[in-house]
């Protein structure tokens, strides 16, 4: 299932001054989900852009599968292209979650849910957003699981992770997925 805003999916798209405020929702029986408030997933290609998009609405995985995956951005929930992320905002009201424990991995992001397999690039943006999720191996305010090489700038977070509020304390650890490849906060700040 591929779920998002404005399209499920695309092949090295361009989106551009695109917002969503809606509820998405997945409650099949899939065994792998891609939700995104602009795009759910991207198939793999050369290069895709998000310029000036934006998300206020809450994205749920509701799916009653007892096993697969799930990928939820406030942005795009899967990315298998490298991915330059200008001006996107995933805003108040946002929320992102996953009610299926028994999934195999999730993926939840502020802004990518996953990007692992190519580097993306994340520039002025910002997250404000509650995050729920059976885990935070994979699962952040800015991102999920983004590639090592990725490289995030002038962007700021805030919002709550598991009904944990992040500040100065958890500020590292919420940002992105533990197990993320990318994981610094050089470049991110918290939104006061």
């Amino acid at each position: 299932i591929r779920v998002g805003g404005i399209a499920g999916g695309g092949d090295q798209p361009t989106f551009s001054d695109c917002s969503n405020t809606g509820t998405i929702k997945d409650d099949s029986a899939s065994k792998n989900t891609e939700i995104g408030g602009i795009c759910g997933r991207f198939t793999p290609g050369t290069k895709t852009t998000v310029t000036k998009c934006e998300n206020s609405g809450k994205i749920i995985c509701a799916t009653t599968t007892g096993a697969g995956v799930v990928s939820i951005g406030g942005i795009v929930g899967n990315a298998q292209s490298p991915t330059e992320f200008t001006n996107c905002y995933n805003k108040t009201g946002s929320k992102l979650s996953n009610s299926n424990t028994a999934v195999t991995t999730e993926y939840i992001g502020g802004i990518i849910g996953y990007n692992n397999t190519k580097a993306s690039t994340i520039k002025s943006c910002g997250s404000t957003s509650e995050i729920t999720a059976k885990s935070q191996a994979y699962s952040g305010l800015v991102a999920g699981n983004i590639a090592a090489g990725s490289s995030v700038t002038e962007t700021t977070v805030s919002g709550k992770f598991n009904e944990t509020t992040m500040d100065a304390t958890n500020f590292g650890t919420y940002c992105f997925g533990t197990s993320s490849g990318f994981k610094t906060t050089t470049g991110v700040t918290l939104a006061q």
